[in-house]
C-alpha cells in the first residue's frame, strides 16, 4: 500500500457540530434535573444538622442535670431577656447550671442557622430538674426559612426528646 492510499482511507478525526451539540444537549437536560434536586438535598442537611445539634444539646443539659443533681438551663444565644422565637438562636444556644440563665455559663453551641428559623413554646430557656425533667411538654420547631419543610422537637415531662416533621408557616 503507497502512502496515498493510506491518507484516502483514513477516517476523519475529530467530532462533527452536530455530535457536539448533541452531548451539550444531553448535559443541560441531566443538569436540569439534578440541580433542584440538589439544592434540596443540601437545604435538607442543613435541617437535619440543625435538629441533630439540638437533640444532642438538650440531652446534654438533661444529663448534666442528672449529674449535678441540681437545675440545668438551656437559653437561645443572650435571650435572658428575650425568647427563643425572636430568632436570637438562629446563632445557638447558652446552657447555665441553674434556672433561667443564671449562674455559670457551663457551654455554648454556635450554629450556621442563616437558612434556619426557631419557634418554641418555651420562654426564655428550658430548664431540667434535678432528675432530669422539664415538668410539662414542650415544643420546638425548627424550619427552613425558604422552604415549608421543619422538624417538631418535643420534650416530654421526664425530659425525653422526640422529633417529628411539621408544615412550616
Amino acid at each position: 500500500m503507497t502512502r496515498e492510499n493510506i491518507k484516502k482511507n483514513k477516517m476523519p478525526q475529530g467530532f462533527s457540530l452536530i455530535e457536539l451539540m448533541v452531548v451539550i444537549a444531553i448535559i443541560a437536560i441531566v443538569l436540569g434535573v439534578a440541580i433542584p434536586n440538589l439544592s434540596t438535598m443540601v437545604n435538607n442537611s442543613r435541617l437535619d444538622m440543625g435538629i441533630n445539634e439540638l437533640t444532642t444539646s438538650l440531652s446534654a443539659v438533661r444529663l448534666e442535670a442528672l449529674k449535678r443533681r441540681r437545675a440545668v438551663s438551656i437559653c437561645g444565644r443572650g435571650t435572658s431577656k428575650s425568647s427563643w422565637a425572636t430568632n436570637n438562636v438562629d446563632v445557638g444556644w447558652d446552657i447555665f447550671d441553674q434556672i433561667n440563665g443564671a449562674g455559670t455559663l457551663l457551654r455554648t453551641i454556635k450554629i450556621s442557622g442563616d437558612s434556619l428559623s426557631f419557634v418554641s413554646s418555651v420562654g426564655m430557656c428550658l430548664n431540667f430538674d434535678s432528675l432530669g425533667g422539664i415538668g410539662g411538654s414542650e415544643n420546638i420547631q425548627l424550619c427552613q426559612k425558604d422552604n415549608k419543610v421543619g422538624k417538631r422537637i418535643t420534650i416530654s415531662g421526664p425530659g425525653q426528646v422526640s422529633i417529628g416533621d411539621i408544615v412550616c408557616p
